[in-house]
C-alpha cells in the first residue's frame, strides 16, 4: 500500500492510497468448486477522523484514528481464461500512527473492502453478492 495523507484540521484529513495484494476468489456450486487466483489493485479515497492521541511507555505518542471512504477495485486474473473485472468498493478502517520524525510515522492500521463478487463476465461464476 502506498498513500499519501492531506491533513485539513488537526482532527481531519484526506488520503489517496494505492493497494495492490494478491487473492483468491472461490465460487462453489451444486456440483463443482472454482478458485480463480488472481492480482487485486485498488484505489482509493478515504476521509480519516484522528482521535485523541495518548502516551506509551515503549513509544513517545499514539494517534489512533478512523477512516472511510471509497474507490475502485481492479482484479486481474492469473489465468488466461477469464477476463479482468473492475468494481467499486466500500473501505472503512482503523489505526495508529507513532510518529518517527516530523514528517515521516509508522502505521499499523486495518483497512476492510466491501465491493460487489467479480463474475469476470461468465454466467457460471454470477453470484450476486
Amino acid at each position: 500500500m502506498a498513500g499519501y495523507r492531506f491533513n485539513l484540521k488537526n482532527w481531519l484529513a484526506v488520503e489517496g492510497d494505492y493497494d495492490y495484494f494478491r487473492n483468491h476468489q472461490t465460487f462453489s456450486g451444486s456440483s463443482s468448486t472454482t478458485s480463480i487466483p488472481m492480482n487485486v489493485h485498488s484505489a482509493t479515497g478515504v476521509a480519516t477522523v484522528k482521535l485523541p492521541s495518548f502516551k506509551m511507555p515503549a513509544v513517545k505518542i499514539v494517534s489512533p484514528f478512523v477512516l472511510a471512504g471509497g474507490g475502485a477495485t481492479f482484479f486481474d486474473p492469473r489465468r488466461g481464461s477469464v477476463s479482468e473485472q473492475s468494481r467499486g468498493a466500500f473501505v472503512y478502517g482503523a489505526g495508529v500512527d507513532v510518529p518517527v520524525s516530523k514528517h515521516f510515522l509508522v502505521r499499523a492500521q486495518y483497512r476492510g473492502f466491501i465491493y460487489k463478487i467479480p463474475n469476470f463476465e461468465q454466467a457460471s461464476l454470477n453470484v450476486d453478492k
